[in-house]
């Protein structure tokens, strides 16, 4: 045998033992897969229905490798060690359901086992990047053997899982190496490999949701990322009921630290909650005082609302937006005179309307001493009454809906009245005599009456009157007389 063939046989154990292990095993497709069989292969033989989690489960297990790896910094290196963290941490976290967000750590749990328990991983790149490829191109075609394991111990299972995975890694990086690729090797031992895998999610979230994996005492600052993990998890679908009802959950794990709820807060505005943000930068603000960021967050917050309602003219909302900013932050560059001048706006505003109302009432008033007028015939002084009352409800601006609408109406019914009143001068006009003054009475009816039209026609009604009372007289005296 050629001797330099040998010595590269010879020295590829050792170099495997080389590589630096690899934060991905097994290809994308084929993580989803484990998780996704796992999840069945719980429902259907450990009475643990969660089908109705799939979606948050397979989105668990799609999450990137960056967001694992900042959440468990030693993965890499220790898997196990990660894993077991993880398993602790669900199994104190875990409530009397499992809602969305655990549902979502259970698959990134199941993606943090798939590639612990995958072969290849800690060997040359190149051989077990082809590897992981050639796989996920073949994953749908695998089929699961029948397997068992005890859980007992969590870390003693995964050592022994992660051991058994990795039997096969020399003889299948030669494949690799010698060009045969995806060799009989490697093929016939898939199944089992995946199997492997998917059995080991399975079994890990067995032991979590029924207690079996010992209840962790965790750090308070994994709580803490994990609480933030869900805010953001469920801030993200937008639902404000469902971040309502998860704060309440949450709330009963760890104590919310200052910089918890800033957090909290940010993710709140952010996505465009700012009333429910606001909650949050409150309770900074009276847990602690002298955090001049949520102050300013808050002041420039209510300046800005203030500023929205003034341009809309909502100026109660604006005035108080801006007392609430002035409030929090005494130092505000504008918040104090902002609130001076919408104050001032309200007062002029009031004052405006004072004059309207005060208008209208005056309208009204006219309008009853038109009407009584007119009740006793003295139809022109009505129409002159009526003529003041146009001025008033005509004083009246638009600027006020209710108020504006009683001026539309009082000046349709004062222009109605007033043609009413007219007729009525015009069909009585008959019955005056004078010379020449019928004719001039309907005339003048007729027209719009404006004042000097107004005086003459009370000259014209009065002399006409005083000329029929001499008529009368005369008649009278005419038949008094003897014969």
């Amino acid at each position: 045998m050629n001797m330099k063939r040998v010595l590269v046989w010879a020295l590829i154990p050792v170099a495997l033992l080389l590589w630096p292990p690899t934060a991905q095993a097994w290809g994308p497709r084929t993580q989803v897969s484990v998780v996704t069989n796992a999840l069945y292969m719980l429902s259907k033989d450990g009475n643990i229905p969660l089908t109705r989690l799939e979606r948050d489960l397979r989105a668990g297990a799609m999450t990137p490798i960056e967001l694992l790896e900042e959440e468990h910094p030693g993965f890499r290196s220790n898997p196990a060690g990660a894993i077991e963290s993880e398993m602790r941490l669900l199994r104190r976290v875990r409530g009397d359901r499992v809602d969305a967000y655990f549902a979502y750590r259970l698959g990134m749990l199941g993606k943090m086992i798939a590639i612990a328990t995958a072969p290849m991983r800690n060997t040359n790149p190149a051989y077990r990047e082809g590897y992981y490829n050639d796989v996920d191109q073949r994953i749908q075609g695998v089929s699961l053997r029948p397997s068992r394991r005890a859980f007992t111990d969590p870390r003693a299972y995964l050592d022994a899982v992660i051991a058994e995975a990795n039997a096969n890694n020399d003889a299948i990086a030669r494949s690799y190496q010698t060009g045969a690729g995806f060799s009989e090797i490697a093929s016939m031992a898939l199944p089992e490999d995946i199997t492997r895998s998917v059995r080991a999610v399975a079994d890990v979230w067995r032991g979590i949701l029924t207690g079996t994996v010992p209840f962790g005492d965790g750090s308070e600052g994994q709580l803490q990322r994990y609480v933030l993990g869900a805010f953001d998890f469920y801030i993200t679908r937008r639902n404000e009921d469902e971040v309502q009802a998860a704060a309440t959950r949450l709330a009963a794990l760890t104590p919310f630290t200052p910089d918890m709820r800033v957090r909290i807060g940010d993710m709140l505005y952010d996505a465009g909650f700012h009333e429910r943000a606001m909650e949050e930068y409150e309770a900074v603000r009276r847990a602690a005082p002298e955090r001049r960021d949520v102050i300013e967050k808050i002041a420039e917050f209510n300046v800005r609302r203030g500023r929205e309602a003034l341009e809309k003219r909502q100026l109660e909302t604006a005035m108080d937006a801006f007392d609430k900013a002035r409030n929090a932050d005494p130092l505000h560059p504008t918040a104090e005179r902002d609130y001076m001048l919408v104050e001032a706006m309200i007062v002029a505003r009031d004052s405006r309307q004072a004059a309207d109302r005060e208008a209208l009432r005056r309208a009204g008033d006219l309008e009853t001493r038109a009407e009584q007028e007119a009740m006793y015939g003295r139809y022109v002084e009505a129409i002159a009454i009526l003529n003041e009352a146009e001025q008033a409800y005509a004083a009246v601006s638009d600027e006020f809906p209710l108020e504006n609408q009683q001026r539309i109406r009082g000046l349709n019914n004062i222009r109605y009245r007033m043609q009413e009143l007219k007729q009525e001068i015009t069909a009585n006009a008959q019955l005056l005599s004078g010379a020449g003054f019928a004719p001039d009475a309907v005339r003048l009816a007729r027209k719009q009456l404006q004042q000097p039209d107004l005086k003459a026609l009370q000259e014209m009604i009065a002399a006409a009157y005083q000329e029929e009372i001499r008529a009368l007289q005369a008649r009278m005296q005419s038949a008094l007389s003897p014969p």
